[in-house]
């Protein structure tokens, strides 16, 4: 996976990739977006608070090598709601953009 080269996405792509997974995800639009529930029961996807994630590996969060799971700090997860579902929306992020190129990395 070392010699993986990650495509160049533009700006104006990834806007466009978000307006339309807000379009599809969630159409009405309102504030806050349930991030956490799209995660989980849109997207299949489990969020997994880990204890000391943001010591031991200096990140707040990630996506599991399988695409299935949401790694947070448990700290973050527990104590800062803004800072957890920015994470679950950067990490969704990656699992749209990212996913089929991981996949392929892996076999």
């Amino acid at each position: 996976m070392a010699d993986m080269e990650v495509p160049y996405i533009s700006d104006d792509v990834i806007f466009h990739r978000a307006e339309s997974f807000l379009e599809e995800f969630h159409p009405d639009n309102t504030l806050p977006v349930p991030i956490e529930e799209i995660a989980e029961k849109k997207l299949g996807l489990m969020i997994l608070p880990i204890a000391n994630l943001e010591v031991f590996c200096e990140i707040s969060g990630t996506m599991s090598k399988d695409f299935k799971t949401i790694l947070i700090d448990e700290k973050t997860y527990e104590n800062q709601e803004s800072r957890t579902r920015f994470t679950v929306a950067h990490e969704i992020g990656h699992f749209i953009l990212h996913k089929e190129l991981f996949e392929k990395a892996n076999g």
